[in-house]
């Protein structure tokens, strides 16, 4: 009977060996493959391992690591497998070097130019794009962009050297002209200053980042950044009071530096499921250094929050900042540019994406529920043989549904602007499309407290 009993033993234990060994077993080796630029220390740096060293490889980690290679965006698709005593990481790069054509409206967002679907408001050009230098995921970006407003730049950027220690920096220069200047709000809307003839601002730029990684979540930040602008003797003659408000002068130069702390839990972070995001942080601008002029102090703050609830997602997310002039005279006044809160980027209450709303800050907080209609790994499609890398698309289909309120903090109060001293809230559905793990579109329809329903789209780049 004992012998008979070691035997059953015997046999369940090489049974559960068997059932989990794909599961659970030390892999000494881990091996990369399809990383014909890439070099191996990029991504191993990303997992926290060395090329070889024994892990106990799961599901769980399977998936971290999936989603950790995917958020360095080199990568179209990523895949790993497991057998015996090793992992192996297949992988797909992505094309570094390419130009990315740009043809998009002058307006803050596709609703607002739909109004008037005015053909002279285009904008074309692209951006050169030198990703993944020397394999090493450094980056250069040179940008040229003409028609309605024109804008020329350049920008490198290097990451951290290891996956929780280190530093990373990234530097930038640019000029930028446009016909048209942002400088006022009447009935909640943009006014638009123009100058067919010329341009009626001109600006030039430089700034630069360094950022040192606390561990893999989080990281501190300092940023520093000078321009110069320049308005048109048109303009002035147009409106000069309303021209020299917008910046504290005709022309002038400005300086800014600020810190930030970021910690970032999020899990895919192109389009997060589960986890959380925090940032807060300080901003300090000078307008004209060398005269007694404007000195702007902003702090700000957002928050992400992202739940896996059955089949559904539950997000949520508030965004706070708020501006002051340390060398006012009237408390409550800032230079037009920097009074613009709500209705610009991505800082708006979707139902209300025509109208904008000025103060001294914001407060604005978006809730909704995701859920996945469609989801394909490993879609085939045909192509040239140059983008063999992208034959295979990844692609989800989302629907949405989310509730939006934001409201100006310390608002200017003008009796023609009526959202200013307000609250806006929003609902409605949405439908959200992503391929290649970072492009999406986002198509969203929206009613606001008026009753009305607004339409709005919006895209982030594939490559």
């Amino acid at each position: 009977m004992p012998s008979f009993n070691r035997y059953i033993g015997l046999l369940l234990c090489f049974s559960i060996h068997i059932l989990f060994a794909q599961n659970s077993i030390p892999n000494r080796n881990i091996a990369i493959i399809g990383n014909r630029i890439t070099k191996e220390e990029v991504v191993f740096r990303e997992l926290g391992l060395k090329k070889i060293e024994n892990t106990i490889f799961n599901d769980s980690l399977k998936t971290l690591w999936i989603q950790r290679i995917s958020d360095l965006g080199l990568f179209t698709h990523v895949e790993i497998q497991s057998t015996n005593d090793s992992a192996f990481i297949l992988l797909k790069e992505k094309k570094y070097t390419w130009f990315l054509p740009e043809f998009t409206w002058a307006d803050r967002n596709f609703n607002v130019w739909w109004q008037e679907k005015d053909p002279s408001r285009l904008i074309y050009g692209g951006t050169l794009f030198l990703n993944n230098l020397k394999g090493r995921n450094h980056s250069l970006a040179l940008q040229a962009i003409h028609g309605y407003n024109r804008s020329y730049s350049a920008h490198f950027s290097r990451p951290f050297p290891t996956y929780n220690k280190g530093y990373s920096y990234s530097i930038g220069a640019g000029y930028w002209s446009n016909h048209e200047l942002w400088y006022k709000t009447f009935g909640d809307k943009l006014q638009f200053l123009r100058v067919e003839s010329e341009p009626v601002q001109r600006n030039a730029w430089l700034n630069g980042m360094l950022r040192k990684r606390l561990s893999y979540y989080s990281f501190l930040e300092w940023h520093i950044n000078y321009g110069t602008y320049r308005f048109s003797d048109s303009a002035v003659k147009k409106d000069e009071w309303v021209v020299k408000q917008y910046m504290a002068g005709q022309n002038g130069d400005y300086a800014g530096i600020g810190f930030a702390y970021t910690t970032d839990h999020r899990k895919q972070r192109h389009y997060p499921v589960d986890g959380y995001y925090f940032k807060t942080g300080m901003n300090y601008t000078r307008l004209n250094p060398l005269l007694r002029s404007p000195l702007i102090l902003q702090g700000y703050m957002k928050a992400n929050y992202f739940k896996p609830i059955g089949n559904w997602v539950f997000t949520n997310a508030l965004q706070v900042s708020y501006n002051e002039d340390m060398n006012a005279l009237q408390v409550g006044s800032l230079p037009y540019v920097f009074s613009r809160q709500l209705g610009y980027e991505n800082r708006y209450v979707r139902g209300y994406e025509p109208y904008v709303a000025d103060g001294m800050g914001f407060v604005l907080g978006k809730t909704g529920l995701r859920r996945p209609i469609y989801r394909h790994s490993g879609k085939k499609v045909p192509g040239l043989a140059a983008f063999k890398n992208y034959r295979t698309l990844p692609v989800s289909v989302w629907c949405t549904i989310f509730a939006d309120a934001g409201r100006v903090i310390r608002p200017v109060m003008l009796p023609e602007n009526t959202l200013n001293s307000r609250w806006m809230t929003g609902a409605g559905i949405g439908v959200d499309v992503i391929v290649w793990y970072t492009a999406m579109s986002r198509f969203e329809l929206s009613r606001n407290h008026w009753g009305n329903w607004v339409f709005n789209m919006s895209f982030t780049n594939a490559f």
